[in-house]
């Protein structure tokens, strides 16, 4: 077993709560759309024209990415329950809800982050208007207290996971998604602890 040392194990997560595979995939688009954002914010210091051009491009691509993801929610959930579906946040804490496919779930997160960063795209530019600076300044902002509070559920969900994997590193234990071929499925990665006997 001492090759398990030093590498990074991945493991399926077990019987677990719809909302963690929500709550996972709204971490993950959160962190990549902050990256956008953060480099959005140091182009708009750095040469206006091009930061212009890069928030057309950004609204443009969460505006298709957005659409993307509702048409397949619509195709994985029966036609009643997704005309009920007003604010996907409500949605996020209870997928199961809205359909028993993990595929569902892992869209909702998606989705939350997605819209939020887009309405916030919307009401940067209402209020600040063409000063694209102020507006990708408040923007980042915006999304800053988005992602702080949905670490903070996702937080709660790999806490849990820590307790389960007794030979990880404490705080390398993270949760991930990962697409096969029947679709997503939640994993948890974590570094195996040294001081554990393995053998």
């Amino acid at each position: 077993m001492s090759a398990r040392k030093g590498r990074k194990l991945v493991e399926r997560v077990g019987n677990h709560d719809p909302y963690w595979m929500s709550y996972v995939s709204r971490v993950t688009q959160a962190a990549a759309l902050w990256l956008r954002v953060r480099d959005l914010l140091k182009m708009a210091r750095e040469n206006l024209a091009d930061a212009d051009a890069e928030w057309e491009k950004l609204e443009h691509h969460l505006q298709n990415f957005s659409m993307h993801m509702v048409r397949k929610l619509r195709d994985h959930t029966t036609p009643a329950l997704f005309r009920q579906m007003d604010d996907v946040t409500d949605w996020v804490n209870r997928p199961q809800d809205l359909s028993s496919n993990p595929l569902c779930w892992a869209l909702l997160g998606s989705l939350e982050a997605t819209t939020i960063l887009l309405g916030s795209m919307k009401a940067a530019r209402s209020i600040y208007g063409a000063n694209t600076l102020r507006a990708a300044a408040s923007l980042s902002s915006q999304l800053n207290s988005y992602q702080s509070m949905a670490f903070l559920a996702y937080e709660e969900v790999r806490s849990l996971m820590a307790l389960i994997c007794e030979d990880a590193v404490p705080k390398s234990v993270e949760l991930v998604i990962h697409e096969v071929e029947s679709g997503p499925i939640l994993m948890v990665r974590y570094e195996p602890n040294p001081q554990r006997d393995f053998d």
